[in-house]
């Protein structure tokens, strides 16, 4: 009984950390005042950067080692980066100094100084050839991503108060999102105030600065009771997820996994420009009264 009990568990424990290891990770901070730029604090390093700050997201993942670099209105991104995530397979031809790289069937081959890659034989131009920078080989990132059959987006705007920060993301899914965006906006609404507010040390600061039992707090009176207009509103589609705004006058927000419901927590409070953190973790959100 114990073996198979044992066993049981085992398997549990398997799933799960198949779970954690294949979930989308876009976990970041990016801190500092701006005038002497930005630390970027990614799960695994901590790097520094100078305004404007370019994230790069793909497949849901937030990238540590993107390293872009935009040279007259081109993104460039070194290649193993774009090859490793969208598992394609990369040959280096040293005469010729080109990269073919091999995505199920497409074949797109790119050449140091020339202003064009190659798509199965056919010719397509670019604005900024690819480049060697830093002994990396830098790749034109739309050309080649559209190329390899992903999609990509720009997002400039991404915060209200400043242009320090831009998001970048790559997706390469086909499947149907499971989660629409009401159902997101759904999703970030139950978590902020079904979880959120009524969290004990939230509640405690709310009761004592407003009079107000935070079990009693919802979309519809939140602006009366702590003069706060509340919108939870997709504004963005990020690939992976939905960016849903709180409030119309704060960078409080949230994403939303559109294949699995997981919900992130965004903010900017002081001298943290912008940060992402931990999925489902409701009660150390930094949603405005921590």
């Amino acid at each position: 009984m114990k073996k198979i009990i044992l066993s049981i568990l085992s398997f549990f424990c398997t799933v799960l950390m198949c779970i954690n290891v294949y979930a989308a990770n876009p976990r970041v901070t990016i801190s500092g005042d701006g005038y002497d730029g930005y630390d970027i604090q990614f799960d695994n390093i901590t790097k520094h950067g100078i305004a404007p700050i370019v994230l790069l997201f793909v497949n849901g993942d937030v990238v540590s080692d993107a390293d872009i670099i935009i040279k007259n209105g081109t993104t460039l991104v070194p290649l193993r980066v774009i090859g490793d995530r969208l598992n394609a397979d990369i040959e280096w031809d040293n005469a010729t100094r080109t990269a073919k790289i091999n995505k199920g069937n497409i074949i797109a081959e790119v050449t140091i100084g020339k202003p064009y890659i190659t798509v199965n034989g056919a010719i397509s131009e670019t604005n900024v050839p690819a480049q060697i920078i830093n002994s990396l080989t830098y790749i034109p990132l739309r050309a080649v991503t559209t190329a390899l059959g992903a999609e990509i987006g720009y997002i400039d705007n991404i915060l209200d108060f400043s242009n320090d920060l831009k998001i970048v993301y790559v997706q390469d899914k086909h499947e149907t999102p499971a989660i629409t965006e009401a159902k997101a906006e759904e999703i970030v609404k139950e978590a902020y105030f079904k979880n959120f507010l009524i969290s004990p040390t939230v509640s405690e600061l709310i009761e004592y600065g407003y009079k107000v039992n935070t079990k009693y707090i919802d979309p519809q009176n939140i602006e009366e009771k702590l003069h706060r207009k509340y919108i939870g509103k997709c504004i963005f589609d990020l690939g992976e997820y939905y960016y849903i705004k709180l409030f119309d006058d704060s960078g409080e927000a949230a994403l939303v996994d559109k294949y699995d419901g997981s919900c992130f927590a965004i903010d900017s409070v002081s001298l943290m420009l912008f940060g992402i953190s931990e999925e489902g973790q409701f009660d150390i959100w930094r949603w405005h009264y921590q």
